[in-house]
């Protein structure tokens, strides 16, 4: 019972360090998308320190492995993507990782993202997107690769469309 206590606690104490540079209080879920209770993309907006409110796609949990097998061990750290802090900047940076769904595959690109326990903090790395084919349609797979080791998550195209489509009609939530 110690243990779980403990974790819990190191759980909440992480979140708190982390959550420094934005007020988890002031958060604004502008769309999202579900798949088995489980949320898989959304884009929300919350404020930075100066009160200047900025938005993100979170992509989701990330697995961890290499470049064929990825095991979802982690699901308190997600993989967020700043979208700007406009609604044009918003749209148009959306409108852009739709876009790559009609590159071949293979054909990848870098984005600044933010790998963090359940809100986005600071810290930015450089996450390579990369257009997949799979059997039924397109994903774009996010990576990121640290000591070797690869932590990815994919995206279909299906529900980046879903995803687009909340966004549009919740646009009124989306910073000026």
């Amino acid at each position: 019972m110690k243990r779980i206590a403990l974790f819990f606690l190191a759980l909440t104490l992480s979140v708190t360090a982390s959550a420094q540079k934005y007020d988890i209080t002031k958060l604004v879920e502008i769309a999202e998308v579900e798949s088995n209770d489980q949320s898989i993309l959304s884009v929300f907006s919350i404020p930075d320190e100066s009160g200047q409110p900025v938005c993100f796609l979170c992509v989701g949990s990330m697995g961890l492995g290499d470049e064929i097998i990825q095991i979802d061990v982690d699901p308190i750290n997600k993989l967020f993507i700043p979208l700007g802090s406009n609604r044009a900047e918003i749209m148009e940076t959306l409108e852009g990782l739709k876009q790559h769904f009609e590159e071949p595959a293979g054909t990848s690109f870098e984005v600044t993202g933010c790998f963090a326990p359940a809100i986005p903090n600071g810290n930015r790395e450089t996450v390579t997107v990369t257009t997949r084919k799979v059997l039924f349609g397109k994903k774009l797979e996010f990576k990121l690769e640290r000591d070797g080791v690869i932590r990815a998550t994919y995206v279909s195209r299906s529900d980046f469309k879903t995803l687009m489509v909340n966004v549009k009609l919740n646009k009124r939530w989306l910073p000026e």
